[in-house]
């Protein structure tokens, strides 16, 4: 039994996932086991890293700014809002100008007081650029760029919540549950 323990340490210890069964008379078999009815069994396996943590809620917010620019333009960077214009909604997250604006202002002050970004998120030069009413026809402001749009859009659903979005797509909450997200994302 002493042997047993100590290999349920060492598993624990490398972090590997195993199943390891007993029987009355000792262990079985470390890889497959064969479980007769007087064995038990137990399920062993590592605790989450911080870094496997960190991926999953990267990722998990990943699908989660994906499903925003599907609902509010279904993928097209350079779109404004079929009902009322530009001036309801731009780009892959539906930004309105003001938003837009000054989402920009609060990332700039956050990198004026902390020298970077939250979120490990970076905002190429060319994103900078302010909306100004009404858009360009060829839309080539930087509300446009999908780069842009979903970099600023990350920020602001990290930032503030779902609010922004919440009300005019849809609720989100069900899928922020569902994504592991509650007490990450403000609902």
């Amino acid at each position: 039994m002493i042997i047993f323990w100590v290999l349920v340490f060492i598993f624990m210890l490398v972090g590997l996932k195993k199943v390891i069964a007993t029987q009355s008379n000792g262990l079985v078999d470390l890889y497959n086991p064969e479980i007769s009815t007087n064995s038990i069994v137990y399920f062993i396996e590592h605790p989450e890293t911080k870094a496997e943590r960190e991926a999953k809620i990267e990722k998990a917010i990943e699908s989660l700014v994906d499903e925003i620019i599907k609902r509010e333009s279904g993928g097209i960077p350079t779109i404004c809002n079929k009902a009322y214009g530009c001036r309801a909604g731009m780009g892959l997250m539906m930004f309105i100008s003001s938003t837009w604006n000054s989402t920009l202002d609060r990332m700039k002050k956050e990198i004026d007081k902390k020298g970077h970004l939250s979120f490990g998120l970076e905002m190429p030069d060319r994103c900078w650029q302010k909306v100004k009413l009404p858009a360009s026809k060829e839309r080539t402001e930087s509300i446009f760029d999908g780069e842009c749009n979903r970099i600023a859009g990350t920020w602001l659903l990290l930032t503030d919540g779902i609010g922004h979005w919440e009300s005019y797509s849809g609720t989100y909450i069900l899928l922020i549950e569902k994504l592991g997200l509650v007490g990450i994302i403000k609902i």
